[in-house]
């Protein structure tokens, strides 16, 4: 459990303890819900059953085993039914957010707005004001999820979020400060930790070779660019682009003059699921040219180590599709983010 809530550098461990220090600071009022922080190291409060261990095991790891307690629950988005788990065995439940805190605004004031108005909301209803976020949102900029026949199942799921001990959200106080403001000071809300950035450094998926060879590929023409020079594109694991729209990105480009890195990925031939592919032919899909005008300036790929990427001296720019990922990764990094309106709606983007 330690090593979920610890980044993987000594800068991010820093800051990470940083957070907790502050969180735990903010919260001094709140002296009901005070916590330890160590019971992210699952400390023993509550014994675990086990079975003996066999014979060949010494007799003192099985007592150590047999001694094992836990402390309580740390559970995510998709496991909150495990409150009811944690209330039989009178252990604490702590619900870990790995979306920002604005989002997380929103799931708190579900339910809320769900007592005095039980209808799923529609594009043309009035705008909503949430605690947490600045301006009010249109609820056309709402997650799909909210409008598609899904807005009962998250009711539910939020619902459960004020029955945790606590909140730890993969965030910081100086990147969301009015929204994590709010969390203190409603008085219903049990205690926020903002805990981060909380990201994967270094990427150990194991890549088959040619994903390596590719990675190797990018990696030494981004050693060939100056510093700061070259923007990389790149819309995460679901973000595609049609063929129209290719053609617009890639003239905007070569009239940039920029140097640039593009993971272009198309959107799958129907049928066959949902995930993006690779383009298949670069020609068919790019204007007549471009690729010999921009050789040398810029660089076409598929698949492409993005935190690897953000972490080079070379790479100065980042046009994202602003996942959440993406923009801890490039704060982490120092690299000026873009976000692609034509993926992500401009009012969202606005208003969260």
């Amino acid at each position: 459990m330690q090593n979920l809530l610890q980044p993987q550098n000594p800068k991010s461990n820093s800051l990470m303890s940083q957070n907790l220090n502050q969180s735990t600071h903010l919260h001094k009022t709140h002296s009901s819900h005070q916590q330890n922080l160590s019971l992210f190291t699952l400390k023993a409060t509550y014994p675990m059953s086990r079975k003996s261990s066999p014979a060949s095991s010494s007799s003192h790891a099985s007592k150590s085993l047999d001694s094992i307690r836990v402390a309580g629950l740390v559970v995510d988005f998709f496991c909150v039914s495990m409150v009811d788990v944690a209330k039989e065995l009178h252990l604490p439940t702590y619900l870990f957010m790995t979306s920002n805190a604005g989002y997380l605004a929103l799931m708190l004031h579900l339910p809320i707005r769900h007592k005095h108005n039980e209808v799923e909301p529609k594009d043309f209803d009035p705008e909503w004001l949430i605690p947490g976020i600045v301006h009010p949102v249109p609820p056309r900029v709402l997650p799909g999820a909210l409008t598609d026949g899904s807005y009962s199942a998250y009711v539910k799921v939020a619902s459960r979020f004020r029955e945790t001990r606590g909140i730890i959200a993969n965030t910081f106080v100086e990147l969301e400060t009015y929204a994590i403001n709010s969390f203190f000071h409603d008085g219903q809300t049990p205690p926020v930790y903002p805990v981060g950035p909380v990201i994967h450094l270094e990427d150990c998926q194991a890549h088959s070779n040619l994903e390596q060879a590719q990675r190797d590929k990018i990696i030494r023409w981004l050693d060939d660019q100056p510093q700061s020079s070259v923007v990389f594109l790149c819309f995460g694991s679901m973000g595609s682009f049609g063929a129209e729209q290719v053609k617009e990105i890639a003239v905007g480009l070569e009239h940039s003059g920029q140097r640039f890195l593009w993971a272009l990925r198309m959107p799958p031939p129907k049928g066959k699921g949902m995930m993006p592919i690779d383009c298949p032919n670069l020609e068919e899909v790019l204007p007549d040219g471009f690729l010999e005008r921009t050789n040398g300036k810029g660089l076409i790929c598929g698949w492409a180590p993005q935190v690897e990427v953000l972490a080079h001296k070379a790479t100065g720019g980042f046009v994202s599709h602003c996942g959440w990922n993406s923009i801890l990764e490039s704060l982490w990094h120092g690299v000026p983010s873009y976000c692609d309106m034509a993926y992500v709606c401009r009012a969202t983007a606005e208003c969260f």
